[in-house]
């Protein structure tokens, strides 16, 4: 019989909190790129940012279930977020959990569709629906090669634009400018994750950016998306279209460049291990400091891009 507190350990796990600035990222984007253009509504960024997290967590509880159901996890490393392989909990409650979280999301869709209007609703059915069917299903679109562009766009574009959106009620091409690092640096964190797992992913039938191109295709591909976000960050800022403090961006550059060089060498398997984290580490830096960068826009140099 478990513990409460070894039950709330086994739970920390299975959300994966390392993970989680892939939902809070674009969100705080898109909110700030509102805020340096007109006051924001406070209680609307928290219902959506909250709605965005519990996205990624049901989808983390659903990717290790269906894990678990398919026999997969049979041939992969034993990460300390499989709960279910690790015994900590059973699938039943973890496949409990998602539809939980799942249903948590969906409520603060329906506060969101009240509040702004029925666009809203379409956007977070499609978020559930590519949450749910990235890893569940009888065809995941995780294992069909399709990881890159359902995460490309689904946490990247789609909830920076769709954050936006809340806040001014009208779509923006400076917030689907704005997203495209976002997204470059979201879709990292799954490629480095996939050259991590290429030899289990490739036994278990999985076709990935790794299994189908080939590790050094796929290690092109991450530094393409490292290299690229920083790229966009230099080019906006010498075409005029934000302000200098843009740039604070680049502080995360360091970083970047070690994981850019850790990746293409591809040591071994916890060195791969460390660079998914670290990956999804950078998205985070680079992400609250392109926010504090349209914040001090705001601030310091006017509300005009």
């Amino acid at each position: 019989m478990k513990t409460s507190f070894s039950s709330f350990k086994a739970w920390y796990r299975a959300v994966r909190p390392f993970s989680l600035s892939a939902s809070i990222v674009p969100v705080l984007v898109g909110t700030s790129l509102a805020w340096k253009q007109r006051d924001i509504d406070v209680l609307l960024f928290l219902v959506t940012l909250f709605g965005s997290v519990f996205i990624q967590i049901g989808t983390n509880l659903s990717d290790e279930y269906s894990d678990h159901v398919r026999g997969s996890y049979r041939s992969k490393f034993p990460a300390p977020h499989k709960v279910i392989m690790g015994g900590l909990l059973s699938p039943g409650r973890v496949k409990l959990g998602a539809y939980i979280c799942f249903g948590i999301a969906a409520l603060m869709g329906i506060y969101l569709v009240i509040a702004v209007g029925w666009a809203i609703l379409l956007i977070g059915l499609a978020s559930i629906a590519a949450g749910y069917f990235y890893s569940a299903g009888r065809l995941p679109l995780g294992n069909l090669g399709l990881g890159e562009p359902v995460v490309f766009i689904f946490m990247g574009i789609l909830p920076v634009v769709a954050t936006h959106y809340i806040q001014v009620r009208m779509v923006s091409g400076e917030a689907l400018l704005l997203s495209l690092p976002v997204g470059f640096l979201v879709t990292a964190i799954l490629v480095a994750n996939n050259l991590r797992d290429v030899k289990e992913d490739g036994e278990a039938g999985k076709v990935t950016s790794a299994t189908h191109l080939g590790e050094r295709v796929a290690a092109l591909i991450y530094i393409g998306l490292v290299a690229g976000a920083f790229l966009f960050v230099v080019i906006v800022s010498a075409w005029g279209l934000e302000a200098p403090f843009f740039l604070v961006s680049l502080l995360s550059l360091p970083r970047g460049i070690s994981l850019i060089r850790r990746v293409w060498q591809r040591k071994d398997r916890p060195s791969l291990n460390i660079a998914v984290r670290d990956t999804a580490i950078l998205h985070m830096q680079f992400g609250l400091l392109m926010s504090a960068g349209l914040l001090a826009a705001k601030y310091f140099a006017g509300t005009n891009l």
